[in-house]
């Protein structure tokens, strides 16, 4: 009997080994089928035409050219028609991307060049010199002058007389200063005059920028919508009163006082700048409020009390005069406490 079952035992090892056996090699096989058909499909893969860039040594132009000219959209097979077409295009393009860095007097020369059997686009560029800052005029009046987020903003951003030309930077010039000026509430501010003018003859570039702000706008009525406090309450506790100077940085504060009290969950402030009118800027305040009630449970262990649990519960808002009631109580063997407050 014994032997009868080792035989079976000694049969299932077997076919246990040779059944894992066979999967092993259908395991590799499958590997090795997958990794011909894979290297097959690389081997046979078409080749594309890629565009050759040579003559730039910084990383920045090389990346802004790459970026700026087109995609190739043809094949190996396409005619020398095409390939000129494109070698235009990318041409101007690749001059606009230097120009962007203040080479406006680059060398462009377009080619075809042949590789096994594809043909690609090329392009041979000469930086040349780069134009540097000449002059630089920013006129503000004296009302923008003191507001301290323009000025420290224009300190340190107002490039100087030599640096190289980044039209990137004086976008952000004028776009920040005009930006900065809109959000002190002067939301009619604009630009009189806003010139970059580039003389690629001397390689010289003369920024000007002059602004007009308008008159400064004021908190007009502010609209919250809730239905918990009293609506002149709710109004006092945005802490900006109707008529203060329209300022971004207290549509923020708006948001941060009314979601700092324990009223609201959630708070949103939206200035309606298409309905301003007479130099003032009304305001809607959405909410959430938070449940009217809370409880808290608690527990732990002193060393003068020993074991002790307790309980709290906070009503948020009693009434419409933002009220609030709270009941707290501790329990241990040696001590009962219970406290209330209203508020």
């Amino acid at each position: 009997m014994v032997a009868a079952v080792r035989g079976a035992a000694a049969c299932l090892v077997m076919k246990w080994s040779t059944a894992l056996a066979m999967t092993r090699a259908m395991t590799w096989t499958t590997v090795l089928v997958w990794a011909l058909l894979l290297g097959s499909r690389v081997a046979t893969a078409e080749p594309a035409p890629q565009l050759q860039l040579t003559g730039l040594s910084e990383a920045r132009l090389v990346t802004n050219v790459g970026l700026t000219v087109p995609r190739i959209n043809f094949s190996c097979q396409a005619s020398t028609a095409q390939l000129r077409r494109y070698l235009a295009a990318a041409r101007e393009a690749a001059a606009e991307a230097l120009q962007a860095f203040g080479h406006f007097n680059a060398t462009i020369r377009p080619s075809i060049e042949t590789r096994e059997d594809c043909r690609d686009p090329a392009l041979a560029i000469e930086a040349g010199p780069v134009t540097t800052i000449e002059s630089v005029t920013i006129e503000l009046p004296e009302t923008v002058r003191q507001i301290e987020s323009v000025s420290e903003f224009v300190a340190n951003q107002r490039p100087s007389v030599g640096d190289p030309l980044d039209q990137a930077a004086y976008d952000a010039l004028r776009d920040g200063i005009l930006g900065r000026v809109q959000k002190a509430g002067y939301l009619d501010a604009r630009y009189t005059r806003h010139e970059l003018i580039v003389d690629p003859s001397t390689q010289s570039a003369r920024i000007a920028l002059s602004l007009e702000a308008g008159s400064r706008y004021r908190f007009g009525e502010v609209t919250i919508e809730q239905s918990i406090l009293e609506p002149e309450l709710a109004r006092r506790l945005t802490g900006v009163p109707e008529g203060a100077p329209y300022t971004s940085r207290d549509l923020l504060a708006m948001n941060q006082n009314l979601t700092s009290t324990a009223y609201f969950e959630s708070v949103s402030v939206r200035p309606i700048l298409e309905e301003r009118e007479n130099l003032e800027v009304p305001v809607e305040i959405s909410t959430y409020r938070n449940p009217r009630t809370s409880y808290e449970l608690s527990a732990g262990y002193a060393t003068d009390v020993g074991p002790r649990v307790g309980a709290e519960v906070t009503r948020r808002y009693v009434n419409k005069q933002g009220h609030q009631w709270s009941a707290r109580s501790e329990l241990s063997a040696i001590e009962q406490r219970l406290e209330t407050s209203y508020t």
